[in-house]
């Protein structure tokens, strides 16, 4: 096997083993336990990793695999905290993410740029945006990952889809 492969594999292995990550996914999934809109799950995580890496294959964007599963295993691992504490889930991923990340062996820019993505996902689209997605094709990891993070929702077949304060416009989730 190669070197870089395992290396990568065992970089991300790591984030599904580490500590923080556990139990936060875990506390995440006991607040969610009664909620009846989209769960903040591993499956969710890994559907959002998957279809991120198949946009940055499509497109040809020349990003890891590593990095994109290791920015969608992290990208919601602020939601315990936003339930607990108030504190937004964008900036408490941002602070646990970096410690995950560190300790599993990630280099300060690749921390940097997935903490990036923690804190810009999710707040910039609009109805204007997502229609120029349409349009045009995807150019960075931060636009990947929005689309993934949409496309793994079920939206159109959800029994309170009505209550949901996202919404699909020109067949994209938007707020």
């Amino acid at each position: 096997m190669d070197k870089n492969l395992f290396d990568m594999d065992e970089r991300v292995e790591r984030i599904l083993c580490h500590p923080l990550f556990t139990e936060n996914m875990k506390r995440c999934e006991e607040l969610e336990r009664e909620r009846v809109f989209c769960h903040h799950d591993i499956a969710h995580a890994l559907n959002v990793a998957r279809i991120c890496y198949i946009i940055v294959l499509e497109h040809g964007l020349g990003y890891s695999r590593e990095l994109v599963y290791a920015a969608a295993l992290l990208h919601d691992i602020g939601r315990a905290a936003q339930y607990t504490t108030g504190e937004s889930h964008h900036r408490a991923g941002m602070r646990l993410a970096g410690e995950i990340l560190r300790d599993c062996g990630f280099e300060d820019t690749d921390v940097l740029h997935i903490q990036d993505i923690i804190k810009e996902h999710c707040s910039h689209i609009s109805a204007a945006e997502a229609e120029k997605w349409k349009k045009r094709n995807p150019k960075t990891l931060l636009e990947a990952f929005d689309l993934a993070d949409f496309w793994s929702r079920n939206c159109r077949a959800c029994a309170v889809r009505s209550e949901c304060y996202w919404e699909i416009k020109n067949d994209a989730l938007v707020r």
